[in-house]
């Protein structure tokens, strides 16, 4: 790019140096015009090289499971505590909050699976910023495990995480099983 940027100039500094007639002078200022549109667009191509680059340094993802060896009991409306953390490359992930925050704007995928027992059934929310985005629900078998997934835009700062949405005392089982995950797609 370094040529081009070059080339550019040269012919440009070599436009302005020249004596040219009236006619000459018209296509220099139209070659000028082009030129100008010429670097906008190298620094548009400029900026998403380094988009791209950025994202291949903002590897940003994260895993996190319930470690018990027995069930973790969540109270309604109370935050899933996973608190075998992984992996947290890019540290979004607050294990004493069970929360995970965007680090930087993104179009982002997260996961769920809840492992629970027959008679255990709940209803579970991923949320983003406390409102739902998906929920998954668990139960009406004699050990039973369900998975959602989503694919959602965040802006740097905001929040997702797993609630329990309907029972007062949910016991999910544990002992890794239960496991909530996420990781940056795009900028």
């Amino acid at each position: 790019m370094n040529g081009i940027l070059l080339f550019l100039f040269t012919f440009n500094s070599l436009a302005c140096s020249l004596n040219v007639s009236t006619s000459g002078q018209t296509e220099v200022v139209e070659l000028r015009r082009e030129l100008r549109m010429m670097e906008q667009r190298l620094q548009a191509l400029e900026a998403k090289c380094n988009s791209s680059a950025q994202l291949q340094q903002q590897r940003i993802g994260f895993t996190a499971c319930l470690s018990s060896s027995s069930g973790v009991s969540v109270g309604f409306h109370q935050t899933i505590p996973f608190d075998n953390v992984i992996t947290n490359n890019g540290n979004g992930f607050d294990s004493r909050h069970g929360a995970f925050r965007a680090p930087v704007s993104g179009l982002y995928h997260f996961s769920i699976t809840i492992y629970s027992t027959k008679t255990n059934p709940m209803l579970i929310q991923m949320v983003k910023d406390g409102v739902e985005l998906i929920h998954t629900y668990v139960g009406d078998s004699d050990y039973l495990s369900s998975s959602k997934d989503v694919i959602v835009w965040l802006n740097a700062g905001q929040d997702v995480w797993c609630r329990n949405r309907n029972r007062p005392n949910a016991v999910i089982m544990a002992d890794n099983n239960s496991c909530f995950s996420g990781h940056l797609i795009s900028i």
